[in-house]
């Protein structure tokens, strides 16, 4: 169990190191990540794990308009999830590279859960805001860029057409929740009166 306990810690520390290499566009990226069948899995735990922190979290704090929305929060994920990744084998097909769709569901998913992780920690402390909001929009840019680019090793005309395929894939999940997990009036008050406290002088 030791050793097991020590794989597992490696495997996380090693795709941390992976992460910040995205982050700063360190070609040697690919080389801290599992693509293996155990490392896919791996990067699927994690992502499970911080899927189920982010849904916890507002729910413990009490963030207005979170009552109620725990299964909501779940199914959301799993539908973003699962348009993602096969919004990502479609084009990758197209390309003629589906070699590249496990690490690229194994970068995504370690990315997610560092990502979530260092957000929901920067949150508690107090650290949140739209400068926050920003900084994180432009890191989340950075990593699928560079996932795009040193991990799937896609051209810049591949790149440019995965990264838009990405984003069409996210809108329509946001439309397929909207649509199947509509807000109830008293959720729709309940982050209407949150965004009142938050702007409030």
């Amino acid at each position: 169990m030791p050793e097991r306990s020590n794989d597992i810690w490696n495997e996380v520390v090693s795709a941390a190191r992976g992460v910040v290499a995205l982050v700063i566009g360190d070609r040697r990226a690919n080389s801290y990540f599992d693509f293996s069948d155990r490392g896919l899995v791996g990067s699927f735990i994690a992502f499970l794990v911080v899927a189920l922190l982010n849904t916890a979290v507002p729910l413990l704090l009490g963030v207005p308009g979170t009552s109620g929305t725990a299964f909501r929060a779940i199914a959301t994920v799993i539908i973003v999830l699962a348009l993602q990744i096969g919004a990502a084998a479609l084009v990758l097909r197209q390309l003629k590279r589906s070699d590249a769709l496990v690490p690229y569901i194994v970068v995504d998913n370690w990315a997610t859960f560092f990502l979530t992780i260092a957000t929901t920690l920067l949150g508690l402390v107090g650290a949140g805001g739209e400068l926050m909001f920003i900084a994180t929009g432009i890191v989340i840019i950075i990593i699928m860029i560079n996932i795009a680019r040193l991990i799937l090793t896609l051209t810049p005309w591949q790149i440019a057409s995965f990264l838009v395929v990405q984003l069409i894939s996210g809108v329509i999940a946001l439309f397929v929740v909207s649509a199947v997990f509509p807000l109830s009036p008293e959720q729709l008050a309940e982050l209407t009166a949150g965004a009142t406290a938050a702007t409030a002088p």
